[in-house]
């Protein structure tokens, strides 16, 4: 799962965030959840992230597990998922 924090899909000089596409509670899927531009919600059991950092907002004692990203002179997002 990819997400641009905190810009929109297209602008330039805004970071890339690539995180594991799971939630850390119960390894459900965050692709099923909502992203409203800032914060990713687990539609499962309503646990929030901030796109930026991955950190918990709700609860803020967890994270998601990201991956290196960038974006290339083509405009390709490039995910290091090891």
């Amino acid at each position: 799962m990819t997400s641009r924090a905190p810009g929109a899909p297209g602008q330039r000089g805004r970071e890339v965030r690539a995180y594991q596409n799971r939630c850390p509670h119960q390894a459900w899927a965050l692709d099923e959840g909502d992203f409203d531009g800032a914060t990713l919600t687990c539609v499962r059991h309503m646990w929030q992230f901030d796109a930026a950092s991955g950190q918990g907002v709700n609860p803020d004692d967890c994270s998601l597990n990201g991956y290196p990203c960038e974006v290339g002179e083509d405009g390709m997002i490039r995910v290091d998922v090891g």
